[in-house]
């Protein structure tokens, strides 16, 4: 039984690896992904949009945008299909704004970073909606009472994002190139194949010491 566990660990460890090595989904914004949250952003230059609205209008004015090929990894169908069992897996692949997850964790950061938007909060208090313009950089923040509310009601606070108003724009220079896709997923192959490393030592100790806790059991009802 315990050697079942380790074989089965061991190879789910190694197949899963290798099928998702080298091809890797990117971890950073691209020039598509970037001008699609600019295109529906570009309506709502008061307050602009919460990230889910961002993401659910991006899919539904532009479902059929397709991201670089040279942005793409080429997964194996097999371990496709084992990462969407696992639910691992975007819901969009192919598109410039794969999934939620991506557009949270990569797109709106970059665009941060970038100066091309920026943060508003949005609080009730006293029935009255007060906004927070914060601007990085240079370090601002600006508040606003709203003459109506906007939240919904039952809502206390709403995070959104809101491209940077042209007049305030520092860098009007063209945009930093985003970066080479190979060698990023380079970098993420050998980190991969370094966890990949730990992991596979893990289970083999973990292996080691309960063949030895057997052993010792067996030795005790001997005597």
């Amino acid at each position: 039984m315990v050697a079942d566990v380790f074989t089965y660990s061991l190879s789910f460890l190694l197949i899963t690896g290798f099928m998702s090595h080298p091809s890797r989904f990117i971890s950073f914004s691209t020039q598509r992904s970037r001008d699609l949250v600019r295109r529906i952003l570009a309506p709502h230059p008061k307050l602009g949009l919460r990230a889910p609205d961002i993401f659910a209008q991006i899919h539904g004015q532009f479902p059929d945008a397709k991201e670089s090929e040279k942005y793409l990894p080429n997964i194996h169908p097999d371990a496709a299909a084992q990462w969407k069992a696992l639910g691992m897996y975007p819901e969009h692949p192919e598109h410039p704004v794969r999934s939620m997850k991506h557009l949270k964790r990569n797109i709106l950061p970059e665009m941060l970073e970038r100066g091309i938007i920026h943060e508003v909060f949005i609080n009730r208090k006293n029935h009255k909606d007060t906004a927070r313009f914060k601007y990085n950089p240079p370090t601002k923040t600006v508040y606003e009472i709203l003459p109506e509310p906007v939240i919904p009601k039952g809502v206390d606070m709403e995070f959104r994002w809101r491209l940077i108003p042209p007049e305030l724009v520092t860098d009007k220079g063209p945009e930093a190139p985003d970066p080479d896709p190979e060698k990023v997923r380079e970098e993420r192959e050998r980190l991969n194949r370094q966890t990949m490393e730990r992991q596979k030592r893990k289970i083999e100790a973990k292996f080691e010491r309960r063949l030895r806790k057997k052993a010792e059991r067996a030795a005790k009802r001997g005597f």
